[in-house]
Order: C-alpha cells, then structure tokens, then sequence
C-alpha cells in the first residue's frame, strides 16, 4: 500500500448488480394475476413428469472461472471489465440469450468521480409471462473487506468475496487507489526510514511506465542524473508533523498540513520540476497533477468517513495491519510529542 495513504482502508467497493443499481420497475395493479396453465413449451421442469437431473460439470464450470480469471481486476469502467462484458455477451448469446446493456453513469466510491457503468440483463424468451430472475452483481471488489480478519483485507484474494455473487476473479492487489496499481505497485520497493520524526521509502514505477502520471509516460525534464534503478523509483515521506514529500524522476510534491480545528485541516500542495522543463519539448505536468487530484479526491473521501467513525463515541482503536508499519510509527512519534 502507498505509505502515503497512511494505511487507510477501502470499506466500500463500487456496487454493479444484475438490476442492483438500476431496476426496471413495473406499474403495479390490485388485481390478481391470471391463472398459470404450463404447455409443454411454457412451463417450468416442477410443472413436468419427474426427470432425470442434470448433472454439474465441475471441469466446465471451473473453465469459465479461468477464463474470466485470465482478465484479472474488473473494476467498473476499466478495461478489465470491458473485456468481461464482452466475454459474457459473446458466450450468452451464443446459447440464444437476448444480451442487453443498461447503460448510467454513477460515483463509483473509489474514484472521485462518475464512471460509466452497465447492468448486463440476459433473457431467454421475454415473451413469455412466467419468469425465472438470477441477480448478481459481477464487477471486482478492491480488497477484501469482507473478511472477518482485518488483518487479510489487503492480501490477494478471489473476488467478489461476499456471498452475492455468480462470477469471480482475483481482485489484484488493489487498495484505496486500484487506477494506481499498474503504475505503483504497492508491494513493491521497501521503507528506509522506520522510526523517528522522518518516515518512509520508496515505490517501484512499474515498466513500462516511467513516471505516476495517468497515461504512465514522463511529463517533465529529470530532475537529476539519476542511476538507471532510480529513474523507475518514486520516494515519498513524511517530516513530522506536518509535511510529505512525494519524490519523482521528473517531478516533486510537497505538501504542508496546517490544522485548523480538531476535525479539519488546511493542505497546501507545491509542485517542483526541473527549471529548463516549462520550455521542453513533451512538458505535460498536468498529466501528473490529474494523476494526484485523482489519488487526493479519493484519500479525502476515505479520511472523511474515517473522521466520522472516530467522532463517534462508540469508536475503538483497531489494530494495525501488517503493512501498516509506517503509520504506526508516525503515531508513536505523535504521542512521543505530546508526551503519551
């Protein structure tokens, strides 16, 4: 996890059910249905002379589990899930399935703004007035947050993990910033400063990337004469009480929080690149700034909730997680200060 998430948790992945978000809804009517009379051609298998059931095919079962593996993390709006809804329309309507897309657009809550998203409604013979539904939702969860050891939710996992779903897949390793992960693995690169008022290390910039900008490419100038390692490292770090650094081969951030009252704080954000970059040919730094108000959109959503949990009077601290390390030292340095 990006150390300068100060290890907050995801608690909601973004919800996309078969009619979950959006339901078709019917008029309704005080009269009493007519009465059902099954046909050979209408009626369900309980309305039949008893038959011989059909057997589950394990191996074809667990196929299509790999087939849908094989895409990996199916957030909505990403290309994983394209490429899963594609893969569904092609296998349902190749058993006769009417395959319908129901298109909106929602605020997805781990991206901080609206994403287009999809109910997928298969039906067979929607002519007919007695029907049979299946609901499932069939995107990806962005970490475990379901299971009951807390400790396990930012470990690898098959998702969906919650009991409603009918299709599942490895969910990555995706945190509160899943658009991050191709670019910034967060099990990648290590901490150097453990302890003390200065805290942190650095990240791995994932080839074929070269910076953590959205399109991945450099926007600015080196910053230095970097050894080839160091040009696909980011460092960041935090110089209590009130600072963080975010090092780049072609770019840095610093910001300063400045507490305004128990409950909010004033950040301030500065931005540092090569001096010759602003006249370079390929200068973009907004493709870096979209990349981190994207990321800070999304740290004040989860901050904001955990803001509320901790306001209540109910609130308990949890432990940490194992990959929690660096906040829990800032907050030993934290109560060090205050003399706890």
């Amino acid at each position: 996890m990006p150390r300068w998430t100060f290890g907050i948790l995801l608690v909601a992945a973004a919800f996309l059910a078969l009619g979950g978000y959006k339901m078709f809804m019917t008029a309704s009517t005080r009269a009493e249905p007519p009465a059902f009379t099954a046909t050979a051609t209408e009626g369900f298998a309980a309305d039949r002379a008893p038959a011989e059931p059909v057997r589950f095919d394990a191996k074809r079962a667990m196929s299509y589990l790999e087939q849908i593996c094989k895409i990996g993390p199916r957030m909505s709006a990403t290309e994983g899930m394209k490429k899963q809804q594609e893969m569904l329309k092609k296998h349902f309507a190749a058993l006769g399935g009417r395959v319908q897309f129901q298109k909106f657009a929602a605020r997805q809550t781990s991206r901080g703004q609206e994403v287009e998203m999809a109910n997928l409604i298969i039906s067979w013979y929607p002519d007919r007035k007695r029907r049979v539904i299946l609901c499932s939702h069939y995107d990806t969860r962005p970490i475990a947050d379901q299971e009951e050891n807390i400790r396990k939710w930012h470990e690898p996992f098959v998702s969906a993990n919650d009991d409603h779903t009918l299709l599942c897949s490895p969910s990555g390793s995706f945190t509160v910033h899943p658009f991050q992960y191709d670019k910034l693995p967060y099990t990648s690169g290590a901490n150097d400063l453990v302890e003390g008022p200065f805290l942190g290390g650095y990240m791995e910039i994932k080839a074929p990337n070269a910076s953590a900008t959205l399109s991945g490419r450099a926007c600015a100038l080196p910053l230095g004469d970097f050894p080839a390692d160091e040009r696909r490292r980011a460092y960041y770090y935090t110089i209590f009480p009130t600072m963080m650094l975010s090092l780049h081969p072609d770019y840095a951030v610093f910001y300063t929080v400045w507490p305004r009252s128990a409950s909010e704080s004033r950040v301030v954000c500065e931005w540092l690149v090569h001096p010759d970059a602003p006249r370079a040919a390929g200068y973009n730094i907004q493709d870096a700034e979209e990349f981190w108000d994207r990321t800070n959109r999304q740290d004040w959503h989860i901050c904001e909730r955990s803001q509320l949990g901790v306001s209540s009077r109910m609130y308990g601290p949890g432990p940490y997680s194992p990959r929690e390390s660096i906040p829990a030292a800032w907050d030993r340095e934290y109560l060090k200060a205050i003399g706890g």
